[in-house]
């Protein structure tokens, strides 16, 4: 058989289960050429036939920890290993011969069952890990079938047996598969409307939320002061008590410096205690001001965290029992304690946190173009590059992050699970 596939460049190694036309790493393609030469040497070689879909299993038939190759052509589908294995029967069906699916869900594995005029017979396992990628695997495998025989879907017949007899979800926009979790897909949600969804919980508490906006403004700005006050006490006390020239006068000096150079002469002794008095001022204000955005930041979080988890009870309270059947103890805990704790977190803490750096970058560019516009333009022009490294590590760092708070979900789970209370 020759492959007609097209091929990756620059892939080496095998990232995922399943992979469509245009997708096979080039070092996959190599591998199934070898074996499809083993298969044309037992004279079944069916000629020139063009791959569509690859899909990887991690166990073999005999339920073994062994990949197999499941290999789908335009006329064919195949497991490739019976053809590096002599001693076993040929497992290839013509596409145009299937007349249904199904899908064993055993405990620890799932079995694909393929129904022709002949019969069904076993045509591969794999461990419910890749339950999924099986799921778009079979997906794109009915598609194939509509488009080149002009048939009914079989996933109209795709059965799962076991597990309470779960069908298959599908995106109706992407026609990627959901969990069974899920009701919606993730890849096709709005992000904007499930934003709007989430601040719609401040809203009876408008008033503190906008309260401590204001307060983080006012904070930030004073925070940015003491450095300039630093300036003006070298630049309009030290300096002129030493000999030197005030900066106040030369153009450029900073509407601050102008301003205390006009309460007081340059390095006299009562300039000195108008700043120094001002950055005492500044800091109380700063501490003062700071304690009461937390108290109000927490109060507001407290609020936000209650009505989250008296929706979420009164939710699992309307739930039938087999829902409960289906689900862990620890998967529903998880979610009524650690989710809820990060959304409530979100919403009080980390969206001020976004709005502080907002308010800091736009205070210091202001600052700098009332101290020089020259000096400004030079301290932006790397702005750019910044952004775009931002951007470039945040893309990585938000998939250890997601990986990250799988992980810890997966312990919160198991311990709820271990450790009742």
């Amino acid at each position: 058989m020759k492959i007609l596939a097209g091929r990756s460049a620059g892939k080496t190694e095998y990232s995922r289960a399943f992979y469509k036309k245009g997708e096979v790493p080039e070092a996959l393609l190599d591998r199934i050429e070898l074996i499809l030469e083993e298969e044309g040497k037992r004279g079944t070689d069916k000629g020139r036939e063009e791959i569509e879909l690859v899909f990887i299993t991690d166990l073999s038939l005999e339920g073994r920890y062994s990949g197999e190759l499941i290999v789908v052509t335009e006329r064919r589908i195949l497991n490739l290993s019976s053809v590096e294995r002599p001693y076993m029967t040929e497992l290839a069906v013509e596409l145009e011969s299937i007349e249904d699916m199904v899908l064993r869900q055993l405990t620890g594995n799932n079995i694909l069952k393929i129904s022709r005029g002949e019969g069904s017979l076993e045509f591969l396992r794999c461990t419910p890990a890749l339950q999924l990628d099986l799921n778009d695997f079979l997906s794109k495998l009915d598609e194939l079938l509509q488009e080149r025989f002009n048939r009914e879907s079989v996933l109209g017949t795709l059965k799962h047996a076991g597990r309470g007899q779960q069908n298959i979800k599908y995106c109706p926009k992407c026609g990627k598969t959901i969990s069974h979790w899920r009701n919606y897909c993730p890849e096709c949600l709005d992000k904007r409307r499930l934003l709007l969804r989430l601040l719609s919980y401040v809203r009876p508490y408008l008033f503190v939320f906008i309260l401590a906006f204001i307060l983080l403004g006012v904070v930030t700005f004073l925070s940015l002061l003491p450095p300039l006050l630093n300036r003006n006490l070298v630049d309009d006390v030290i300096a002129p008590a030493i000999g030197a020239e005030s900066q106040a006068y030369i153009a450029g000096a900073g509407t601050i410096s102008r301003i205390l150079v006009s309460l007081a002469p340059p390095g006299s002794i009562k300039l000195l205690l108008i700043i120094v008095l001002t950055m005492l001022v500044v800091n109380l204000l700063t501490s003062v001001l700071s304690t009461a955005r937390t108290y109000l930041v927490s109060w507001l979080g407290q609020k936000i965290i209650v009505d989250l988890r008296e929706e979420v009870y009164s939710h699992l309270q309307g739930l039938s029992l087999s829902f409960y059947n289906k689900e862990s103890t620890g998967q529903i805990m998880s979610r009524v304690t650690s989710d809820v704790d990060r959304l409530q977190h979100f919403l009080s803490e980390d969206i001020q946190r976004l709005a502080q750096d907002i308010f800091t970058v736009i205070f210091i560019v202001a600052i700098l173009f009332n101290l020089s516009w020259k000096l400004a333009v030079l301290v932006i022009l790397p702005a750019p590059l910044l952004v775009f490294l931002t951007l470039y590590f945040r893309n990585k760092l938000r998939r250890i992050y997601r990986t990250l708070w799988k992980k810890y979900a997966s312990i919160n789970t198991i311990l709820a699970d271990t450790i009742p209370g």
